[in-house]
């Protein structure tokens, strides 16, 4: 049983040109496949990436840029009046 879902993913795996069509466009400029598992696809166009599997794409949303820690600018604001630390 496992094999047939390993092959079903790997047969329904969508082609460039079937990213073309889900796009809309009519040539592949901007167009890439930049990951390719046999099981499923990353696709890009220009910023955007696409999750491809079972025929389907999925839009994948861009990371939010992580918080930057504070830095501290005083050092008098770390205590050291502990021992071993």
């Amino acid at each position: 049983m496992p094999w047939a879902l390993l092959i079903i993913l790997i047969v329904t795996n969508p082609s460039i040109s079937a990213f073309k069509a889900y796009r809309g466009r009519d040539s592949y400029e901007g167009l890439r496949k930049s990951s390719n598992w046999f099981v499923f696809s990353i696709y890009r166009e220009h910023a955007n990436k696409y999750l491809a599997i079972l025929g389907n794409f999925f839009f994948i949303e861009p990371r939010s840029e992580q918080p930057e820690l504070p830095i501290l600018k005083d050092s008098s604001a770390i205590d050291t009046s502990r021992k071993g630390i």
